[in-house]
């Protein structure tokens, strides 16, 4: 079973990835405005910050931070470029902005 889970994810150009489980394993993907209006209407969130990453000599992807800052909940989630498709990571709770922005930070 994760050998085939892992197959599709290599296939599909998803580095990095949690299964969330509730019964059943899943992954939450999709159009990068299909998981911003979905993070957007079921929790509340909006992207604070992203970061680009070079995961392999031709593809790159972009983590999404998304916060709801009235309740502190968080999520990750993936952009993969080259497939043009984004995945919801992991989730959670009680967040904190440990540091505004660090001296000679470029974001």
């Amino acid at each position: 079973m994760w050998q085939s889970i892992l197959e599709i994810l290599k296939r599909e150009g998803v580095a990095l990835f949690l299964l969330v489980y509730s019964g059943n394993a899943f992954a939450q993907c999709g159009s990068a405005k299909e998981i911003d209006a979905f993070i957007a209407k079921e929790f509340k969130e909006t992207k604070v910050w992203t970061g680009l990453s070079d995961i392999a000599p031709d593809e790159q992807q972009l983590t999404f931070i998304y916060e709801n800052p009235k309740n502190g909940n968080w999520t990750i989630a993936f952009y993969s470029l080259k497939n043009d498709k984004t995945c919801i990571l992991m989730m959670g709770q009680a967040s904190t902005f440990i540091n505004t922005k660090t001296k000679g930070s470029k974001s």
